[in-house]
């Protein structure tokens, strides 16, 4: 099978979806299917794609404004009809597109049609207030949806996809790369923090809806009771603003609420970072504050794969990875005061329930596999083109 997948830009800056299909790609091209990759600007993960990739093709225009309809559906279409030069596909009766992101479902959509080839959509979004109309034509044209979790392939399915075009693929990992680390000490030293200080992760996006002021305000509420010997770490950068300036202001705006709470000296923002093993295995804990229905939560996997139980909203996709004892891990969202309390049960696992971090990494190895997530979407693939 030759699998064609579209990227706006192949990096682990973008956040889980990136990483997410990296995996699956490679995945794939282990299992012997042909891999390309078209994407519309460089990034530091495709490297990565080029040691499995059979073709690798960079276009011009990824999407048509409305602003300039005429120019850029113009310059759309060129690119289309260039990179399905490029391409060479030579089997179109085992070829198939293969799309991650509603951004990028116009342009796959319109490449599948224009080479008589079946598309799939993998939805890792959450369903938009307001889907555009031209994304909304290009899901029309797929032929097969695959949802990372059950809620996921009921929010889209309120917009109009019919139920039995989605199958559920969860999504999964490769435990040997998030490991628990066997040297506490050793890896906190990295990070400037003593053995004795009870550390809470959050790594995502600097976005509002991710839910950062809750974590923020647990935080301040746990401090007020439990004196100052907290280290919130955030990681990661702000990504879905209107322009750089926004971003940076929102930030700042999250700095503003720890000095306001007087626990600017506990919380550090620490950018983006991509050894993200390292900053679970120095957590005592991570907690993922979403308000908005989270599809699936890769971070919830990662860290318990480490050995570092998470913390998240009931909300979304999360429910269906923090099931039977780790249920306990759930908070309503948005309430600080829940998650605070939720953060005092927990911190001293190590000392109070030892096995605990074991327990969740074996979680994760049963479910939520990168094997299982491959052989999923390959057998959503292999179906399609059947």
């Amino acid at each position: 099978m030759h699998i064609i997948t579209v990227t706006t830009e192949p990096s682990s800056r973008r956040g889980g979806i990136e990483k997410a299909t990296l995996s699956i790609c490679s995945g794939l091209a282990d299992r012997g299917h042909q891999i390309s990759l078209i994407y519309f600007q460089a990034g530091d993960l495709l490297e990565e794609y080029q040691k499995f990739c059979r073709k690798l093709v960079k276009i011009e225009n990824l999407d048509i404004d409305k602003k300039k309809l005429i120019s850029s559906t113009f310059n759309f279409l060129g690119s289309v009809l260039r990179a399905s030069k490029q391409l060479e596909i030579t089997d179109k009766k085992n070829t198939i597109v293969y799309v991650d992101d509603y951004i990028h479902c116009l342009f796959a959509a319109i490449l599948a049609w224009q080479q008589n080839l079946p598309s799939v959509f993998h939805l890792h979004l959450p369903l938009l207030p307001q889907v555009p109309r031209k994304y909304l034509f290009a899901m029309k044209l797929m032929k097969k949806f695959i949802s990372v979790s059950h809620q996921t392939k009921l929010d889209w399915v309120s917009s109009g996809i019919k139920d039995a075009k989605i199958s559920i693929v969860y999504n999964g990992i490769n435990p040997d790369f998030f490991q628990p680390t066997q040297d506490l000490l050793a890896v906190r030293k990295k990070f400037n923090l003593s053995i004795e200080q009870k550390v809470i992760s959050y790594i995502g996006r600097i976005d509002p809806p991710k839910g950062i002021e809750t974590l923020i305000k647990a935080c301040g509420l746990l401090c007020r009771e439990n004196g100052q010997n907290i280290k919130l770490l955030i990681v990661g950068r702000p990504v879905n603003h209107s322009s750089r300036e926004a971003g940076a202001k929102y930030q700042q705006s999250l700095q503003d609420l720890a000095i306001n709470l007087g626990i600017e000296n506990q919380v550090e923002f620490i950018g983006h970072v991509s050894d993200t093993q390292s900053v679970y295995q120095v957590s005592n804990l991570t907690v993922i504050p979403s308000l908005y229905s989270e599809p699936f939560g890769l971070t919830v996997i990662e860290s318990m794969s480490c050995g570092v139980p998470v913390l998240g909203s009931k909300i979304g996709g999360i429910p269906e990875i923090l099931t039977g004892e780790f249920a306990k891990g759930l908070f309503t969202v948005g309430n600080a005061q829940e998650l605070s309390e939720k953060l005092q049960e927990f911190l001293e696992w190590r000392e109070k329930n030892p096995k605990l971090g074991e327990r969740c990494r074996y979680h994760v190895i049963d479910n939520f596999s990168l094997e299982k997530t491959v052989e999923g979407v390959e057998k959503v693939l292999l179906q399609v083109i059947k």
